[in-house]
C-alpha cells in the first residue's frame, strides 16, 4: 500500500501530524493506542497503524476512506452538512443533536448511524476526546446515500474539562448520565445505552496495559492517565 506524508493527499494512507503536547513525544502513540481501543469499544474506525519514519519518534497513519482504488469518495464534514461557521459556533454552541437531526433527516442507515454517533459521545468522555470539534465529524456519500463516516483524528486530552460539542443543547460534560439523558434522540433505550456503556468501558480499561506493550514512558503515562475515565 502506498503511503504519502502530507495529510488529506492523494494516495492510501495519510499521516496525522502533531505539535509537541503535554505528553511529549509520544502523541502519536496515544493516537495509535486510542484508535485501538475504540475498535474493540465498537467504533467505526480506518485501518491505523504506527510507524518509525525518522528520528526516536513514532508517526500514526490511517487508511483513507475517502478513496476506493482511484474513485473518490465525496465526504463533507459535520460543520457543512450542519451549515455551521467557526463564527456562528462561538455565538451559538453546536450539539451532538444537530448531528442525530442531520441523521434522522438524511443517513439511509438512520439507526445505526445514530447508535454509532451516540456511542461515539460515551467513547469520547471515556478517553476525554475533547476535541471533537465539527470538523473532526462527517459523513460519506455511499450508493444508498449518507452515512456517518468512521471516526478519526481521536486523542486523549488532559486539557480541557469538557467536549468541544455540547451532548444536549447547553452542556459539555463528561457527564454518563448527561448522555444518558439524551438517549431517546438516538432511538436508544435505557438497556441499550447502559450496555453501549459498559462495553466502552470494558474496552478502555485496557488503555495502561496497550501503552505499556508500545513502550510509552511512564512518566508519560501517569501524565496522560486522568484523561481515561474508566470507572
Amino acid at each position: 500500500m502506498g503511503i504519502v506524508m502530507a495529510r488529506r493527499t492523494g494516495g492510501k494512507f495519510y499521516r496525522s501530524f502533531h505539535q509537541q503536547g503535554a505528553v511529549g513525544g509520544s502523541d502519536a502513540d496515544f493516537e495509535y493506542l486510542t484508535y485501538q481501543l475504540a475498535v474493540v469499544a465498537g467504533i467505526q474506525m480506518a485501518p491505523s497503524r504506527l510507524e518509525k519514519v525518522y528520528g526516536p519518534y513514532s508517526t500514526f497513519f490511517t487508511k483513507r476512506f475517502d478513496r476506493e482504488g482511484k474513485d473518490r469518495i465525496h465526504f463533507a464534514s459535520a460543520m457543512t452538512m450542519t451549515n455551521r461557521s467557526e463564527e456562528g459556533n462561538k455565538e451559538d454552541a453546536p450539539s451532538y443533536l444537530e448531528l442525530a437531526e442531520f441523521i434522522h433527516n438524511t443517513s439511509c442507515a438512520i439507526r445505526e448511524d445514530l447508535h454509532q454517533l451516540w456511542r461515539r459521545i460515551v467513547f469520547n468522555m471515556t478517553v476525554s476526546n475533547t476535541d471533537d470539534h465539527l470538523r473532526n465529524h462527517g459523513f460519506i456519500m455511499t450508493v444508498g446515500g449518507w452515512r456517518l463516516a468512521p471516526a478519526y483524528d481521536l486523542n486523549p486530552s488532559i486539557e480541557k474539562s469538557g467536549l468541544s460539542l455540547n451532548v444536549d443543547l447547553e452542556s459539555n460534560a463528561l457527564d454518563y448520565d448527561l448522555a444518558f439523558s439524551v438517549g431517546e434522540y438516538f432511538d436508544l433505550t435505557h438497556t441499550e445505552m447502559s450496555k453501549i456503556v459498559r462495553d466502552v468501558k470494558k474496552a478502555t480499561q485496557q488503555w495502561e496495559s496497550l501503552a505499556e506493550t508500545l513502550k510509552i514512558p511512564r512518566q508519560e503515562r501517569t501524565l496522560m492517565s486522568p484523561a481515561f475515565l474508566t470507572n
